[in-house]
């Protein structure tokens, strides 16, 4: 769902107008980066919460190199998802359902034998010689 869907779904369900909603989304990314600039946690009822970090400075590894390197302290922000939401969205389907990106319901063709023609050599005089290059 991008931007313009997602206003347009919150205030379908909230009877608001798209302005309302978008002046919504606003409010709460301000009050969220002003909540991390102070180091607090922003919590969100259902979805989760907003925390900042700080992150220790440690030794890594470029991948292309293997050297060691040294990284520099730095502040992180982290969101940690609500345990009813991360529940719902790792629970099964209910039978007879099928999940949104699997292909459900499709039968694969059973796999033939190699014994079954799959390998088969083709006849020489089907192939065609290569044509030969000019210089």
């Amino acid at each position: 769902m991008n931007i313009s869907e997602s206003v347009a779904a919150m205030a379908a369900c909230t009877n608001k107008t798209p302005r309302e909603v978008k002046a919504f989304f606003d409010a709460i990314s301000i009050l969220a980066e002003q909540t991390v600039k102070a180091m607090d946690m922003l919590v969100l009822p259902g979805l989760g919460r907003l925390v900042a970090q700080n992150r220790a400075a440690r030794m890594g590894r470029n991948p292309a190199t293997g050297q060691q390197i040294a990284i520099k302290a730095k502040r992180v922000v982290k969101f940690r998802v609500a345990k009813s939401l991360k529940d719902a969205a790792l629970a099964p389907p209910p039978r007879g359902t099928a999940r949104a990106t699997g292909s459900a319901g499709v039968k694969k063709a059973p796999l033939k034998k190699p014994d079954e023609g799959v390998l088969k050599k083709p006849d020489r005089g089907t192939l065609k010689k290569p044509l030969a290059r000019s210089r």
